[in-house]
């Protein structure tokens, strides 16, 4: 059964929550209603079996929209975002990131894709150091959806990150710390900024 992060009546405002050094735990799904504002200060958010991966699901009837943010090293962990179809976010909804991981599987050990939305609105953004991937290794992480903002993004992990043309729309430092990112696919990309020891494929 779904869990309410939270659940507002139409044209009510947004209801917030503040998670610092927590966890916000579920068991499988997490459904969006109305309006939500969600910060998350070195936080986890996931389900409550070993810290899985949760499915973040949205339905037209509720409006989803407003923000989640993870940031200062916590960890979302969710492998699958269900819009059903491109009618289903018709508000701004953004998930902004800065120093915070994006945990598709427990212990990061399957290949997985980040599609790019269904819905313009649903935004990823990237603020300050922006999204941390950390695949291990021989896992590849294939990100299709836009990756916006003036953040970065950070590469940990033995694995593989790799951009899909249309990914690469922020404008902060990738840095690449450990493992490799491949932009082979990525297209014609301009002043793009690299940091870290890793690799970089494809630039």
């Amino acid at each position: 059964a779904a869990r309410y992060l939270v659940r507002t009546p139409p044209g009510s405002g947004a209801v917030e929550y503040v998670f610092t050094n927590s966890n916000f735990l579920v068991a499988s799904t997490v459904q969006v209603n109305g309006g939500v504002r969600g910060d998350f200060h070195n936080s986890l958010f996931g389900a409550n079996r070993d810290f899985a991966a949760v499915t973040l699901a949205f339905t037209e009837a509720n409006r989803p929209r407003g923000e989640l943010s993870f940031h200062d090293g916590s960890v979302f962990c969710c492998a699958t975002l269900n819009e059903k179809d491109a009618t289903i976010i018709t508000s701004p909804l953004t998930l902004a990131f800065d120093d915070a991981e994006w945990r598709p599987s427990r212990a990061n050990n399957a290949d997985w894709t980040l599609a790019a939305p269904l819905s313009p609105y649903l935004v990823y953004e990237m603020r300050g150091k922006g999204v941390v991937f950390a695949p291990s290794t021989g896992v590849t992480y294939t990100i299709a959806a836009p990756l916006t903002g003036d953040g970065g993004l950070v590469v940990r992990g033995a694995g593989t990150v790799k951009l899909s043309a249309g990914a690469y729309a922020f404008s902060g430092v990738c840095r690449v710390e450990e493992g490799a990112i491949d932009l082979s696919a990525a297209g014609t990309l301009s002043n793009a900024k690299f940091g870290g020891a890793g690799t970089v494929k494809g630039a």
